[in-house]
């Protein structure tokens, strides 16, 4: 359970980051609106710059290596 929300929240971050890259420069056009934008779950973005990319995974990696050392959940109290 724990890892699956790691993992998910990771798939977030990662997508999140890489849309933050895609469109950096995007703001200098006057037109552009970022509140209005369409989320579009079937696109997936391309990769960031490799310093970025190293950085993503060299936390994913921390963060799943942490998993096993996690106390349980309380949410069934």
């Amino acid at each position: 359970m724990k890892s699956n929300l790691v993992r998910d929240a990771m798939t977030l971050l990662c997508c999140t980051t890489r849309i933050r890259w895609f469109f950096r420069n995007k703001s200098d056009n006057p037109n552009y609106i970022s509140r209005l934008h369409v989320s579009n779950k079937e696109w997936d973005p391309p990769k960031a710059d490799k310093m970025i990319e190293d950085a993503i995974e060299a936390m994913k990696d921390a963060l799943f290596r942490q998993i096993p050392k996690m106390p349980p959940s309380l949410s069934h109290l």
